[in-house]
């Protein structure tokens, strides 16, 4: 997959936070998905996870949204990226949107 087109990073952790940055600085345009009302105007207003990942810079393209289905809409690969405890009740959720 060349670098370009949409990534959705489901789950605004450490984890994820850092995985979406990365891809960001690899070309892609990166929605990552975040429960928390915060973190989500923390990573849009500050470019900053500062709960989960204070003090490290996000890049310019990744942007953050409470919705999954915003964040998998148009997405050329989505990355589950949730505390293993949840993935199966999450899945079971939201599998018509995967």
């Amino acid at each position: 997959m060349s670098a370009s087109g949409k990534v959705a990073v489901l789950g605004g952790g450490a984890f994820g936070t850092a995985m979406a940055t990365h891809l960001g600085t690899k070309g892609y345009d990166v929605s990552i998905w975040v429960m928390e009302t915060d973190v989500c105007a923390s990573i849009n207003d500050k470019h900053e996870n500062s709960t989960f990942l204070p003090g490290i810079p996000l890049h310019t393209k990744v942007t953050a949204t409470n919705s999954v289905t915003q964040a998998v809409e148009n997405a050329r690969l989505i990355l589950l990226v949730i505390p293993t405890p949840f993935i199966g009740r999450w899945v079971a959720e939201h599998q018509t949107l995967l």
